[in-house]
């Protein structure tokens, strides 16, 4: 076997650092791209966006297993809430309702309504608030169906019969 000379050695070095080099350049970015694809990532939605009063939505989270999520709705309300595991991502769905007089619109309009954010403590301590996108309400009645207020509960008094008349007059002389 002969010895390499300095130059040859140089040039030895060089070209193995150089198919290095450009093995790393191609297998570095699929490398890094099939790690990102594997790591979970927190996703959230709410359906539907535009809804009736009354009518439930649903508000799904997709954070990393062994997550940490404080979530509240008001002014809606929880109906259920479920958790369900799959891989490395836990899913979140709450189904919510509001009832409230806050949440009742104007006659024939839109509104937008705002849920309070959510917070998600993933296991590695990073901390990731969640704003979650705008929900229109929208109401069942026409604006014609309301003219002004009246009372719910209206009675019209009945007219006298004649037979409560003569009933009258009978208690009437039998106390005189």
């Amino acid at each position: 076997m002969e010895r390499l000379t300095g130059r040859h050695a140089a040039a030895a070095a060089a070209l193995v650092l150089g198919a290095a080099a450009a093995a790393a350049a191609v297998l570095l970015p699929g490398l890094l791209q099939s790690k990102e694809r594997t790591l979970p990532r927190v996703r959230y939605d709410v359906v539907p966006r535009t809804h009736l009063f009354g009518q439930p939505i649903t508000a799904t989270l997709d954070v990393p297993h062994g997550s940490v999520v404080v979530a509240g709705f008001l002014p809606y309300q929880v109906l259920t809430r479920s958790v369900t595991r799959s891989g490395a991502t836990d899913h979140y769905a709450f189904v919510l309702d509001c009832l409230r007089t806050r949440c009742l619109g104007e006659a024939g309009g839109e509104r937008e309504l705002w849920l309070p954010p959510a917070r998600v403590k993933e296991p590695g301590g990073r901390t990731t608030s969640i704003v979650w996108p705008p929900l229109q309400e929208a109401s069942r009645l026409p604006a014609t169906a309301v003219t002004g207020p009246r009372a719910r509960n209206e009675f019209a008094a009945a007219a006298p019969s004649q037979a409560h008349g003569r009933l009258e007059g009978r208690l009437l002389a039998a106390g005189a």
